[in-house]
C-alpha cells in the first residue's frame, strides 16, 4: 500500500521515498532504541480501545494540540488503516512490542 509522503512548509514536491518496515539507519541519524526510551502501551486487547490505549491518547493529544484544541476521534488508525483525509503532522504513535 502507498504511504503519502507530505511537505507543509513549501510547494515542492518531496525527494523520492522507499518505505520499509525495518529501521534503516542514514548517516547523521541517531535512532533511539533504549529499552527505556522504546516503551509501549499497556493494553490487552489489541489496543482497540483508543480510551485506554496510552499510544491512541499520544496520537489524539498531538491533534488536539495543532487543531485549536478540537479533538478528531478519527485520528490514526482504524482496523489497521489511516482514514482520516488531512495529514497528523505530529505524527502518529504506534504500539509496539515492549
Amino acid at each position: 500500500m502507498a504511504v503519502p509522503c507530505v511537505n507543509e512548509i513549501d510547494e515542492k514536491w518531496p525527494l523520492e521515498m522507499k518505505y520499509s518496515t525495518k529501521r534503516l539507519p542514514q548517516p547523521g541519524v541517531n535512532i533511539n532504541v533504549d529499552p527505556a526510551f522504546m516503551v509501549c502501551c499497556d493494553c490487552t486487547d489489541d489496543c482497540t480501545n483508543k480510551d485506554k490505549c496510552a499510544c491512541w491518547q499520544l496520537t489524539l493529544e498531538g491533534v488536539r494540540r495543532t487543531n485549536d484544541g478540537k479533538v478528531d476521534a478519527n485520528a490514526g488508525y482504524s482496523y489497521r488503516r489511516l482514514v482520516q483525509a488531512e495529514p497528523i503532522s505530529t505524527g502518529i504513535y504506534e504500539c509496539h512490542l515492549g
